[in-house]
């Protein structure tokens, strides 16, 4: 189901709250139960069988996280981690790229057998990311065990089910157990409403609008010209823009409707004035979930091992093209290459990543090795973007 439909925009949201709204008052179980019912049928109602694979998969990490809290020693927490979030990336693994990858191997004549194809369920990435997530900031100890009526509406809560933002379990959580939802307020209905109809109209009226446009170019490359075709590519730059942003302001105001807050997710990335700021601007949470749980900890154990091998591991040594390398190059483009991977399945997702990899090192290499009083700082046209 879209936010952009019909049958979103004219029965299930105004059920949804209107139901949200009689049955707060009777205290957090309705009002749980209401909601998680809400978006459950939310999700089943694109493809019902799916269902069952998200109730799998909230049942298999919750029962993870409470194998979790009740383990005795960290060699045990870490061990049913390791599992679920193996378990996890299993999962997503089978639906997202297992068959790609074997259609692949199938046409360069590697497979003799045609395995054929699957239908990729509806936010999986997104609700496996949550859920991984979670289960390692439970055992790092800075989330909470919840009661599986609290977690299913954690995961399934319809506003960022689909297409995000990421959210933190922290992020969420504490804001439904607050007193002041209990009903539905005036004012957060006036600004929730108005800022998913900002959206509704971006993905509408422009997103949908220059989507047209491309279709047609890669439908039938080769009868267009090239400057056709790059009115083709901005078009669709244009559409991706929108789309997402309009998506991205929908979320925030169904949930805002609910008198929840969610991260911004989206800041005008086309502003950005260089590749840095554009990844701070474009899918923020994806960003941050990246910085979080694949960076950092890359960049840490990079960190580690230089000073078990008795080398520095200093703001000064990244100055170094050996500390350059393994502190910031080798975890940057590991991570992009994982980020290229998250996005789908196929090699122009792979050269994505590293394309962005390249562009971010080349980047970061800029602010590290050239000093803002250098004569090759102005040899550039605007000293400011690089910085």
């Amino acid at each position: 189901m879209l936010f952009s439909s019909n049958v979103f925009l004219f029965l299930f949201l105004p059920v949804v709250l209107i139901g949200y709204q009689m049955l707060a008052r009777f205290g957090r179980v309705a009002m749980f139960s209401w909601l998680s019912a809400a978006s459950l049928f939310f999700y089943g109602y694109w493809n019902p069988k799916y269902l069952f694979l998200l109730l799998g998969s909230i049942a298999l990490n919750f029962a993870a996280s409470r194998a979790i809290v009740a383990a005795k020693g960290e060699r045990a927490k870490s061990a049913w981690l390791t599992a679920a979030v193996a378990a996890n990336l299993g999962l997503l693994g089978w639906f997202k790229y297992l068959f790609p990858l074997l259609g692949f191997l199938h046409g360069q004549g590697w497979l003799a057998r045609d395995y054929g194809r699957v239908l990729l369920p509806l936010g999986i990435s997104f609700f496996t990311f949550t859920q991984i997530a979670y289960l390692i900031d439970l055992r790092q100890e800075m989330a909470e065990a919840q009661d599986l009526l609290s977690y299913v509406l954690f995961v399934t809560f319809f506003p960022h089910l689909i297409a995000g933002p990421i959210i933190h379990h922290s992020e969420m959580m504490p804001q439904f157990t607050a007193q002041r939802h209990r009903s539905l307020r005036a004012d957060d209905m006036a600004v929730g409403t108005t800022w998913f109809l900002m959206g509704l109209g971006k993905k509408v009226l422009i997103a949908d609008r220059f989507g047209a446009v491309p279709d047609m170019f890669y439908f039938r490359p080769q009868a267009f010209g090239a400057l056709a075709t790059w009115v083709g590519v901005l078009c669709y730059a244009m559409q991706l823009y929108f789309d997402f942003s309009g998506y991205s302001d929908m979320a925030l105001g169904l949930a805002r409707m609910f008198s929840l807050t969610f991260p911004v997710n989206f800041n005008s990335p086309y502003k950005a004035t260089n590749i840095i700021d554009f990844w701070q601007r474009w899918h923020m949470t994806l960003t941050r979930y990246l910085n979080l749980y694949l960076y950092n900890p890359m960049a840490l154990a990079m960190s580690r091992r230089r000073i078990q091998a008795g080398k520095k591991a200093s703001k000064k040594a990244q100055k170094t093209l050996g500390g350059f390398s393994q502190l910031i190059a080798l975890p940057l483009v590991a991570t992009m290459f994982l980020a290229g991977v998250w996005h789908g399945a196929g090699l122009q997702f792979i050269l994505f990543g590293l394309a962005h990899a390249v562009y971010l090192t080349v980047n970061h290499a800029w602010r590290t090795f050239v000093a803002e009083d250098s004569k090759w700082q102005r040899l550039l046209p605007v000293r400011w973007v690089w910085r």
